[in-house]
Formats: structure tokens, sequence, C-alpha cells
């Protein structure tokens, strides 16, 4: 059994029309969900071996962010290239490389990337992973090889901002 989470970048800011979208910070609305998010993913006790994100800056951001309330001092979040502009295929590919002794991935990125791999490796079914948005699924493998697009996993939890009250 693996364990995959996936989290959506926090909702980023297009103020300013001369930086690149790689470049984006996060809104304001963005800078007040990943406190509340954090605080109520740090209740879910996510402790995840390996962390990816995307180098754009709202992922960096929202990574570093979350660390903050998680616990994560003693991990060292990897700045994944590939995950910037990935399709659902590089991600798999991605995945497909960690080792066995891997157990449980967190992965930040973007849409629709993200909401895919929701619909394709589990039974659930999502119209929209939301900013901000985090997902678990639990996928019945035992190496990430294993993994594929035949829903293998189960979507045993989540939480979007607007959850919380």
């Amino acid at each position: 059994m693996k364990t995959l989470h996936l989290i959506r970048h926090f909702k980023s800011s297009w103020e300013n029309e001369l930086l690149s979208d790689y470049e984006r910070p996060l809104n304001d609305r963005g800078q007040r969900d990943l406190p509340r998010m954090g605080e109520a993913l740090a209740a879910k006790g996510i402790n995840p071996d390996v962390i990816w994100y995307s180098p754009a800056k709202r992922t960096e951001i929202t990574c570093f962010g979350l660390r903050d309330y998680l616990n994560w001092e003693n991990k060292i979040p990897y700045a994944e290239a590939r995950l910037y502009g990935a399709d659902v295929v590089e991600l798999t590919e991605l995945l497909h490389g960690l080792a066995p002794v891997i157990n449980e991935v967190l992965v930040i990125g973007h849409n629709p990337t993200l909401t895919q791999a929701v619909n394709l490796y589990s039974t659930a079914k999502l119209d929209n992973l939301p900013t901000g948005g985090w997902v678990k699924i639990e996928l019945d493998i035992n190496d990430w090889s294993e993994l594929d697009y035949n829903e293998q996993g189960e979507l045993v939890d989540h939480l979007f901002p607007k959850m919380i009250p």
C-alpha cells in the first residue's frame, strides 16, 4: 500500500502583469487560506517520506508556508522542475521513479494535472481540485512502478479551504 497526497497551490495573484506565470505569488485569498489549511492539515498528521513541489513561485510559497505548520523541519522538500507544466503522464513517470521503500509522497502542483491524477488514480471523480485543496489517495500497489490509470486507489480524505469554517 502506498499513499499519495496532492495539494494544489493556493490562489495566486494576477496583479502584476509584468510577472510571468512562473513568477506569480499568492494573492490575498491565498495568503489567508494557507495558515487555515496548514492548521487543519496539521491536525491530520500528514507525514510524507518525500515532498515534491513545482518550482513556480506560488507552489514554493505553498510548500514552505505549509511546512511551518506540519512539523516538516527535518524534511527537505524538493523543487521538481518537471512538475511545472507537467501532464498526468509526466507525473506518473516521476512517481514510477520512486524507490519501493518510499511509502508516502506529497506533491504540490497545478491543475489540470492534479485533478486528472485524482480521477485516474482513484475511483473518485472530481470536477476540479480547488486552489489550496488537498486529497489523500491510498493506492493498492507495492511499488510505485505499478501505478497506472486504472483507478487503483481510493480517495480516503480531502480538505478544501472552503470547507474550513
